[in-house]
């Protein structure tokens, strides 16, 4: 559309010092510099997430609990990190 077509018509011609410009470079570098710095931004402004919410369920007679090594537990732990029908929970 109308944006490569000035693309096309300014590429090639030359900035003030004689340096030949190129568009699709000029581009290619904005989107480099724009992800970088949301990159950088989301890694400082937002807190990490470790992928276990703090949730306490009602157990369920049905339901198997496992700590974190794998082994099976008879009831829920007073503290520490469990599983339940594969989802992460702590206490």
């Amino acid at each position: 559309g109308a944006a490569k077509r000035e693309e096309n018509r300014w590429s090639k011609d030359t900035d003030l010092n004689g340096n030949e410009l190129n568009f699709e470079q000029e581009i290619s570098y904005i989107n480099l510099w724009i992800e970088a710095r949301l990159a950088y931004l989301d890694q400082s402004l937002l807190p990490a997430s470790t992928g276990i919410n703090n949730t306490i369920v009602d157990y369920q007679a049905n339901q198997y609990i496992y700590n974190i090594q794998g082994q099976r537990l008879d009831k829920i732990p007073s503290q520490g990190v469990y599983i339940i029908n594969g989802k992460k929970y702590i206490k």
